[in-house]
C-alpha cells in the first residue's frame, strides 16, 4: 500500500474514532482541515466522509448512534447534512431513538428530523424505540 493511503486511513480512522468518543475540539480543528486527499488525488471533505462501521455512515450518523448530543450540534452548526441516510436508510434520528439516546433525539427533532420518515424495513424511529423498549 501506499504511504499516502496509510496516511489517508490512520487519519480518516483518527477522525471517526474522535466522533465516536465525542471529542469536540478535536473534531472542531479537523473540520478547519482540508479535506482528506487519497493517493489517486480525490477528495473527501470531512463532513460528508463516511466509514464503514454500520453500514457507510457519516460523522453525523456515528454521533447520533453513539449519543453524542454536543457533537451532533457542532456538526450540524458546521454543515452536516442531517438529512442522511446510512445503508439501511436510517437517519441519525433512528440511530439515536432506537438507542435511548434521548438528550441526542431531542436536538435532532429541534433539528427538523422527520419522526415519520421510515427505513428501507419501512420501520420509523419511534417505532424502532418502542420496540427496543426505549424510555423517555
Amino acid at each position: 500500500m501506499i504511504d499516502e493511503e496509510k496516511v489517508f486511513q490512520r487519519r480518516q480512522q483518527e477522525f471517526f474514532a474522535h466522533v465516536q468518543s465525542g471529542n469536540t475540539q478535536v473534531v472542531a480543528a479537523s473540520l478547519e482541515q482540508k479535506p482528506l486527499k487519497n493517493f489517486r488525488g480525490e477528495v473527501f471533505p470531512w463532513l460528508s466522509m463516511t466509514h464503514d462501521r454500520g453500514g457507510e455512515q457519516t460523522a453525523f450518523h456515528l454521533a447520533a448512534e453513539c449519543g453524542h448530543a454536543p457533537m451532533l450540534e457542532l456538526l450540524a452548526q458546521r454543515g452536516s447534512d442531517v438529512t442522511t441516510v446510512d445503508a439501511g436508510g436510517e437517519t441519525a434520528l433512528h440511530a439515536a431513538a432506537s438507542r435511548n439516546h434521548t438528550a441526542a433525539v431531542q436536538l435532532l427533532l429541534t433539528l427538523g428530523l422527520p419522526v415519520d420518515a421510515p427505513n428501507r424495513s419501512g420501520c420509523t424511529a419511534l417505532y424502532q424505540a418502542a420496540a427496543r423498549g426505549a424510555k423517555g
